[in-house]
């Protein structure tokens, strides 16, 4: 099912033709036999300020998916998402937080193929009922939807395990030395994927395993395990303040996770596994409680205060693109 077929193509079509955000959002590709491609290493990340599973294919884009949520400025993230092959409009047109924003819209990849000389490079399939072939959209990996005081905007990244293969697909190598060896397929769909969405004021990342720091990567793999438990110290709560407050002044001393837990829940009556753990975890996900990312994180470990914000470190990743007009 991941390949260009008549089938594929309806059931892409059925999923995102109609405009959805948030919890509503399909994917293209969901996390079930029979639709994941056979080199895949697919991964669902539960996420509570989506309101789904993010389905990733890889553990690049897995990667890619936890940085991305743990950003502060992040409110919606859509993962195996269609290019429109023809005109549509910008991803944030209908979307509540976009009203009274200029907007620009998508040209279509077949209008930017058909431009460049590449229509017959172009994805395709052939329907036999109507003895035609029609074009099958490119999928993209993850598209950000932030905001900013300017109000929001899409980043989108494309993720691969390497570098080289933004030039030349894994696939069709058969000798390492070949391995930074262009191949124009390959770069003429990144070039369509990168010029459609910077039509539209987009900008376009490449996102390697190597882009996030490794160590980074992994404590947000554990945080996220635990950012949507629910605990007795909540948000609205009395106590919480006071309770962040604690979890702060344990922060570079020598006393471990497990004991700050320990502590905390004597303090405020709650149990360690069920309260008191969660609520660590979840105060350092949401950057209320702000710790350095960039060493291990583990429960007989201490919390040492954060030496590099990862969004500053990574802010290239994350910044608006310049107003396009044509």
């Amino acid at each position: 099912m991941s390949r260009p077929t008549l089938a594929r193509l309806r059931q892409i079509l059925d999923r995102q033709a109609v405009r959805r955000w948030g919890a509503e959002y399909q994917p293209a590709t969901r996390f079930s036999i029979g639709e994941l491609p056979s080199e895949s290493r697919p991964s669902a990340l539960r996420s509570a300020l989506v309101g789904r599973d993010i389905v990733t294919l890889s553990l690049p884009e897995r990667a890619a998916a936890l940085v991305a949520l743990h950003n502060p400025n992040l409110f919606d993230l859509q993962e195996q998402r269609m290019l429109e092959v023809c005109a549509a409009p910008h991803p944030l047109v209908g979307h509540p937080t976009a009203i009274g924003c200029n907007l620009l819209p998508l040209r279509g990849t077949l209008e930017i193929a058909s431009e460049k000389g590449w229509l017959t490079r172009h994805a395709k399939t052939w329907d036999q009922n109507n003895a035609r072939w029609l074009p099958f959209p490119f999928l993209g990996d993850l598209l950000l939807f932030l905001r900013d005081d300017n109000g929001p905007y899409c980043i989108n990244w494309t993720v691969k395990k390497r570098a080289e293969d933004f030039v030349r697909s894994p696939f069709a190598m058969s000798k390492k030395s070949e391995r930074n060896t262009p191949q124009q397929s390959v770069l003429q769909r990144h070039e369509i994927e990168s010029e459609f969405y910077a039509d539209a004021g987009i900008p376009t990342h490449q996102i390697t395993l190597k882009t996030f720091d490794k160590t980074f990567v992994s404590n947000l793999l554990n945080l996220i395990l635990w950012h949507n438990r629910s605990t007795s110290i909540e948000p609205a709560s009395s106590r919480y303040d006071e309770a962040v407050e604690f979890v702060r002044q344990c922060i570079d001393t020598d006393t471990p996770q497990y004991e700050i837990a320990k502590r905390l829940a004597a303090q405020f009556s709650c149990p360690v596994q069920e309260d008191a753990k969660p609520f660590i975890k979840q105060v350092i996900w949401h950057r209320v409680v702000r710790v350095d990312l960039f060493q291990t994180l583990g429960d007989n470990i201490p919390l040492c205060s954060e030496i590099f914000d990862p969004f500053v470190r990574y802010a290239a990743l994350f910044a608006r693109g310049a107003h396009v007009d044509r």
